[in-house]
């Protein structure tokens, strides 16, 4: 179909706002996370022969506090506004013949969208920040007055780019001055200052303490030579502590990637949906000589630093080279969805990595087994809605576009046909997830799985068999006919959601 500015493609599901509603909904039961971490930290002691493992049960609460941060920053966009404006100075334009060239492009497309500018500024191009919940402003800088003079169709699709996020209704959660957005791009960064630094702190200080231990001994009448100290504190360094502050580091990275990659992939579908609409209404190739303009569009290394919340540049090329021809729309669609299948992965890797920091105390097969069909479950009861909102989306996004436009801004449909094929592919995917928790098969043979909960309440401490044997641990939560239980003495890695018939009260 031919490109219309006028009547551009119908966006793609806003992912970044369903995610947040499903984060928000499950709020209550996530805290159940938090418990044994405050637990684990308020025993922290350094120098204790479990303090490394310690501080790895609390750094986890690290990327989980980083998420609930950057979720209740979306909801007061006006700190954002007022942040942004006096960090970038920025001011009602002077009526400049290219500035009022770009307002009235500006105003074409994006009806209701004021225009403020620092025209003194280079180093930047434009972005787009609420004002309010429902009203928004567009950011100009001098970079984009000068492309708009070499090059108007790149200067046009940036601006497209970010007229897009307004028209979307994603502005609120990505973009610039965004909390969610920028702790999402630097995640690396915070896992390396606030996760390893701590670690290897924390195993310095253990091998300092092991020399002083040594010393006492010396001073009651143990002979040790300086060159016994040296060579044993060495052996323990090389042969204890950097393997074990390696692993943990590798585990709590796989943990941090799995608690990031949700919001990640929305985030990443805002943006690939605005490159959508910009490649739709200016072209392919003025969008792929603007993303080359982009002023952080430099190496690998600094996208991982700093740029992780935008898709790599070469992605987002063939993302809006695939839309131009018109293909691509179901692997968009599906982008969120899979994010859930990569988190699995994810958190499988991260059990494979713990795993020998416990001494094999719990059966990995059996752990492994019991917590993969349990999220399966859990993430089940997330594709079931998420299967339903595909399948109504064409008729919903009209109005989900006049929700944040104060005209009525018409778009042509284009997602019938991969919406439905997205959403028969999630809904098998969601009905397979709960049809493997048991939850259906019990209601068919008229024996809800919740008649089978005994009066468990979160905080009860219990006893869980496991192995023929009864293992003393903590009630999380209680849901769905199952358990989430906290073993103690043991890492938060290996809580696991167990039926009713395993628990029993202590003796």
């Amino acid at each position: 179909m031919a490109r219309d500015p006028d009547r551009p493609p119908e966006p793609f599901p806003p992912w970044i706002w369903f995610w947040l509603v499903i984060y928000l909904v499950t709020l209550p039961q996530q805290m159940a996370l938090w418990r044994p971490i405050v637990a684990r930290a308020a025993g922290f002691g350094l120098g204790r022969p479990d303090s490394l493992i310690n501080a790895a049960a609390v750094l986890e609460g690290v990327p989980l506090l980083a998420v609930l941060l950057g979720v209740a920053a979306v909801f007061v966009p006006r700190l954002r506004a007022v942040w942004l404006e006096r960090r970038f100075g920025l001011t009602d334009p002077a009526p400049l013949p290219t500035v009022l060239e770009i307002q009235t492009f500006v105003a074409r497309h994006a009806p209701g969208l004021r225009v403020r500018a620092n025209l003194l500024r280079t180093d930047q191009l434009a972005f787009v920040y609420p004002l309010t919940y429902r009203k928004a402003a567009l950011a100009i800088f001098g970079g984009i007055v000068t492309l708009w003079g070499t090059d108007p169709a790149a200067a046009r699709a940036v601006l497209l780019h970010e007229i897009a996020h307004y028209r979307h209704g994603d502005v609120l959660a990505v973009g610039a001055g965004n909390l969610l957005g920028t702790l999402t791009a630097r995640w690396l960064v915070l896992y390396l200052a606030l996760v390893v630094i701590p670690l290897v702190v924390v195993g310095l200080i253990d091998r300092v303490t092991a020399v002083r231990s040594l010393l006492a001994l010396n001073a009651a009448g143990v002979p040790f030579s300086p060159f016994e100290i040296g060579i044993h504190l060495t052996r323990q360094v090389v042969g204890t502590t950097l393997p074990a502050v390696m692993l943990i580091g590798a585990a709590l990275m796989l943990w941090t990637a799995s608690v990031i990659v949700l919001p990640l992939a929305a985030i990443w579908s805002a943006e690939l949906n605005a490159d959508r609409y910009a490649a739709d209404a200016g072209g392919a190739a003025d969008l792929d000589r603007a993303l080359a303009a982009l002023p952080a569009a430099g190496s690998t290394r600094q996208w991982l630093l700093s740029r992780m919340s935008h898709p790599p540049i070469r992605l987002r090329r063939f993302a809006a080279a695939l839309a131009a021809r018109g293909r691509g729309a179901l692997l968009l669609l599906l982008l969120l969805p899979v994010a859930y299948v990569v988190r699995l992965a994810l958190l499988v890797c991260w059990a494979l990595a713990a795993f020998p920091l416990l001494g094999g105390a719990i059966d990995l097969g059996t752990w492994l087994q019991g917590n993969v069909r349990g999220y399966v479950a859990a993430i089940g009861r997330v594709w079931l809605p998420m299967a339903a909102f595909l399948l109504l989306w064409p008729r919903l996004a009209p109005h989900w576009q006049r929700v944040w436009l104060p005209a009525d801004v018409a778009t042509r449909p284009s997602l019938a046909g991969a919406c439905v094929a997205a959403a028969v592919a999630v809904g098998v995917l969601g009905l397979a997830g709960v049809v493997a928790d048991g939850t259906i098969a019990a209601h068919l043979r008229r024996q809800p799985a919740t008649a089978a909960i005994p009066a468990w309440q979160r905080g009860d401490r219990v006893e869980v068999e496991w192995r023929g044997k009864w293992w003393k641990a903590t009630i999380l939560d209680v849901a769905d006919g199952r358990v989430l239980v906290h073993y103690e003495g043991f890492g938060r890695s290996w809580d696991e959601w167990v039926p009713p018939s395993r628990i029993r009260k202590p003796d």
